[in-house]
């Protein structure tokens, strides 16, 4: 056999094996799906609250306008920390304008709801972003989109007073309450004013809790009754309070504080030592 036949033959073996397995292999590139076509997407961002998202707010009620409110409450919304607080204090208690003392209440009636505001900065130390006064009806109006929450009356309020409120049941601590139920039992005349401020503390922190699954609905309820409400919220800032509100209702651990602020009555309402750190450690980051 000549070299010239051998090596025809070789050839030919060759492509006996090679052809078949390119064919193979091109089929089966044909009919395989692209993996990169079917892997879902997961570069989807994901949005964390960061150090801009908090917020206190101070808020006002009763008394039929801002300058003549007769409750005060600050509401702290850390998204970042997932932290809600909310501090109370009576309208009559001693603060300071430009550095002179001054009852909170004049200093509002005087010069507006921005005034007091500033001088509950000057006075404790602490950042308040804005403020919003409503009536009683109109801010449990709004606060109705979280539903009820269970509140141990019986801590504020004596045996009797429950009774005559129709709100004494035999065997049961907490009962739950709607939130005009609720102010109900705070503008009734069985409460001192220091102990309605701290019943209002603690029902203002215990209704954000239980309705944290439905916190981002609050702004909507707000715009709602833009026209019952007096406040410096801009529209642009309503949207930053929806976004954090948005974080805190999703949040898997929150930690709810409430209190009101030491004050000891005499011939003034003056604040207690120790209530400057306290409102720095619930109110600041």
């Amino acid at each position: 056999m000549t070299g010239k036949r051998v090596f025809w033959i070789s050839f030919g073996l060759s492509l006996a094996v090679v052809v078949p397995a390119y064919l193979a292999l091109f089929a089966y590139q044909l009919v395989t799906p692209s993996v990169a076509a079917d892997t879902p997407q997961t570069d989807i961002p994901v949005v964390f609250p960061t150090v801009q998202d908090d917020r206190t707010l101070l808020v006002m009620t009763g008394g039929g306008t801002a300058q003549t409110a007769q409750t005060y409450a600050l509401v702290r919304l850390d998204a970042l920390h997932g932290r809600v607080a909310v501090v109370t204090l009576p309208r009559e208690t001693v603060v300071l304008r430009d550095g002179a003392p001054v009852a909170l209440c004049d200093a509002v009636q005087s010069a507006g709801p921005t005034q007091g505001l500033r001088s509950l900065e000057e006075t404790l130390g602490v950042t308040i972003d804005n403020y919003l006064f409503a009536s009683p009806e109109t801010l449990w109006s709004i606060a109705e989109v979280l539903g009820t929450a269970r509140i141990r009356l019986s801590s504020y309020i004596s045996g009797d007073a429950l009774e005559r409120l129709a709100l004494s049941v035999d065997g049961v601590d907490e009962l739950t309450l709607s939130p005009r139920l609720f102010a109900e039992v705070l503008a009734s005349d069985e409460l001192t004013d220091d102990t309605a401020c701290e019943l209002r503390a603690y029902g203002y922190a215990a209704f954000l809790a239980a309705g944290q699954r439905s916190l981002a609905a609050l702004p909507d309820a707000v715009r709602m009754q833009s026209r019952s409400i007096a406040t410096d919220l801009t529209a642009t800032q309503l949207y930053d309070y929806e976004r954090l509100l948005n974080f805190l209702q999703d949040a898997n651990s929150m930690a709810y504080t409430a209190a009101p602020l030491p004050v000891t009555r005499g011939t003034a309402c003056e604040l207690d030592a120790s209530a400057a750190e306290m409102a720095t450690s619930m109110l600041e980051k």
